[in-house]
């Protein structure tokens, strides 16, 4: 909300302070970011460092503010992923398991899920996905994808907020979650604004946040192919 009222028309000395603000909580995140931190833990409690520090670097024509160690991880980052969905979903979504065991769910069919599965769903649902929406939109607005590094972050979002349900017909008997195409942000069309962005280039280095003792790794995490994906679909179904 607040780099989205920074791109607004407004006179700049009534924006001013917010900038200044906002530009040096990037950086705070950028200097503990450095030093090792990462926020890539619970259901929905570690959103919202990342941008911050991607902007500040942006408006400060400065790479190195954003060049972190490859130990650290963001939480949007770190919970969505490529992989083939249950309902044919390639940008997928899941909970990292440091409090407690968690699966990538949603290429499991729903009706298998177990309570850590489910609780998953509902941290996606009620908390994650609104939230981030006015942050996809604003790095959209900003020409800022490739520099967020992490392609599957909008493309989880952008499967969030798409008005028709390309999953509709593998998806029966389940219904679409009513929260989808919702965000936190109040009387505007987003999903237009989303699409109406300027396209720009992807970071192209897909890749995905793994458990590997008390830390995480990144590992490789190449886009599945359509037929990939249907092949899997239909394996569930048989």
């Amino acid at each position: 909300m607040a780099s989205l009222m920074l791109l607004l028309d407004v006179p700049p000395e009534r924006k001013e302070r917010r900038l200044i603000g906002f530009v040096q909580y990037g950086l705070d995140v950028s200097a503990l970011a450095k030093q090792g931190v990462s926020w890539n833990w619970s259901g929905g409690h570690p959103s919202g460092r990342k941008w911050p520090m991607i902007l500040a670097s942006l408006l400060l024509d400065d790479t190195d503010t954003r060049a972190v160690p490859e130990t650290v991880a963001f939480h949007e980052d770190a919970q969505t992923y490529y992989g083939t969905g249950c309902f044919g979903q390639m940008a997928l979504y899941w909970m990292d398991p440091r409090l407690g065991q968690r699966d990538r769910y949603e290429e499991r069919p729903p009706e298998t899920w177990q309570p850590q599965h489910k609780s998953s769903e509902m941290c996606r649902v009620c908390c994650n996905a609104v939230a981030r929406v006015g942050t996809a939109l604003a790095a959209r607005l900003m020409g800022a994808v490739q520099a967020w590094n992490h392609d599957a972050f909008f493309d989880d979002l952008d499967r969030w907020m798409r008005r028709d349900d390309p999953f509709a017909a593998d998806r029966a008997p389940h219904k679409r979650p009513a929260a989808e195409t919702t965000t936190s942000i109040r009387g505007r069309d987003v999903a237009g604004l989303l699409q109406t962005a300027p396209d720009q280039l992807r970071a192209g280095n897909p890749r995905q946040f793994v458990r590997h003792g008390r830390k995480g790794v990144w590992v490789p995490n190449p886009h599945p192919t359509a037929y990939e994906v249907r092949q899997h679909v239909t394996a569930l179904k048989a």
